[in-house]
């Protein structure tokens, strides 16, 4: 028995041991450890009780840290992996799916949040007020959600092309190229400073927000608006849904490309897209539900 509890507690450290070993690539980019690894933590936010919806830029809440503790990797990987798996499989997706797949998609999400909206109107008739104000909280959400995964995104590409661009200044000596690069890196540096403070502005946004919302929840549970808060949170995913969708569509007319920055990180997202897809439409993406095999 004592035997058999070393041998637990060893494989137990030497798990936590290999998670640990984790270090940023230099080159900022993806390879295949940090996708497969994030494709085992993906699988472990499932078993726990983790939706696609409620996943947090850091990975901070409690299901996501029972997601890391179950699949033994470090969160900074995690974080790190995140965004970029997200962003490249989101594209190579839109990239081979057909026009119609979206538009599907985009009807089947409308008729959802129709459908909950139609339900939360009749609950409002004769409900606290309350319901109303969160919902109109709830729109603001879904906005900020998607203005700072934007600013995230953009973030990421900047330091990749500012990676490269060093790089490439220190293996050149003719003058007139450092001279070109030390320019660049300067209007790297000027849009950096313009993405945080539009990143700050949208956290206070979504700050004033969120804690907007934890009042009024706290307010209608009170009440025992208990009907209307579950319709409400029906309809804040419908919305998360249909916009999630309506941006792959968009994308998708518009003939949308992944940044050339995030080019490095396309050859192991591919290589593990099935495993991708499958995870992320197990979660509840809406959009890789409508490519999901």
């Amino acid at each position: 028995m004592l035997r058999k509890t070393a041998l637990v507690a060893t494989l137990a450290f030497a798990s936590l041991a290999l998670a640990a070993d984790w270090k940023e690539p230099e080159d900022k980019a993806l390879h295949d450890r940090e996708v497969k690894d994030y494709v085992v933590y993906l699988q472990a936010l499932k078993k726990v009780g983790g939706k696609w919806h409620e996943q947090s830029r850091y990975v901070s809440t409690d299901v996501e840290k029972k997601a890391l503790n179950e699949a033994a990797i470090e969160r900074d990987e995690v974080v790190f992996a995140m965004t970029r798996v997200q962003v490249v499989a989101r594209q190579l997706v839109i990239d081979a799916a057909p026009a119609d797949t979206w538009e599907k998609a985009e009807k089947a999400a409308s008729e959802k949040l129709s459908q909950a909206e139609k339900k939360l109107d009749e609950i409002m008739k004769n409900g606290p007020k309350e319901l109303g104000e969160l919902d109109k909280v709830n729109v603001e959400l879904v906005r900020a959600d998607r203005a700072r995964a934007e600013i995230v995104v953009s973030m990421i590409v900047r330091m990749i092309k500012g990676g490269l661009l060093r790089k490439e200044e220190s293996e050149t000596k003719d003058a007139a190229k450092l001279h070109a690069i030390q320019n660049k890196l300067d209007d790297l540096k000027a849009e950096d400073m313009k993405g945080l403070d539009a990143q700050m502005d949208e956290d206070r946004k979504w700050d004033a927000a969120f804690r907007q919302k934890g009042e009024l929840v706290q307010k209608l549970q009170k009440v025992g608006a208990t009907d209307g808060l579950k319709q409400l949170e029906l309809a804040e995913e419908a919305r998360r849904d249909l916009e999630e969708v309506e941006a792959a569509k968009a994308d998708k007319t518009a003939g949308k490309k992944l940044d050339a920055a995030l080019d490095a990180s396309v050859a192991p997202v591919k290589a593990s897209l099935q495993e991708i897809e499958k995870a992320f439409a197990e979660l509840g993406s809406p959009l890789f539900r409508a490519v999901a095999k």
